[in-house]
């Protein structure tokens, strides 16, 4: 951009400060000082990867778990943590990680009895 452009513009626009942090690269005790919700982000992408587990960190009480669900289903398409899926049969949210991830491998022995089912039935019917 010109600098005769610039100097029209520049009023029109604020000059905004951007921080990128990579979380994923930030260690356990680092991440404490950022709320629940964005530890969780950050430990979601940290697991992904380093291929640790997210169920060593079970001690993340969730503020928004709507949202906390629905970044990584939408942006990173992991259908493991659909907020849908995890509140069937389930009054109410879940408030931190162990409850989190016991709704997961609920959900995951769910499905495979759901398969081995189907799959008992065809071979009966072979």
């Amino acid at each position: 951009m010109s600098d005769e452009v610039s100097k029209v513009l520049r009023p029109h626009f604020k000059d905004y400060e951007i921080r990128v942090v990579d979380f994923a690269g930030l260690s356990y005790e680092e991440l404490q000082k950022y709320p629940p919700d964005i530890r969780f982000i950050a430990l979601f992408f940290r697991c992904r990867r380093t291929g640790e587990n997210l169920r060593d960190f079970p001690n993340i009480t969730f503020v928004h778990v709507r949202e906390i669900l629905f970044f990584p289903h939408y942006v990173v398409k992991d259908d493991h943590l659909a907020y849908e899926e995890l509140m069937q049969g389930y009054g109410e949210e879940p408030r931190n990680m162990c409850e989190l991830i016991n709704r997961i491998i609920a959900e995951g022995k769910a499905e495979g009895r759901a398969e081995g089912i189907l799959e008992t039935k065809k071979v009966l019917a072979e």
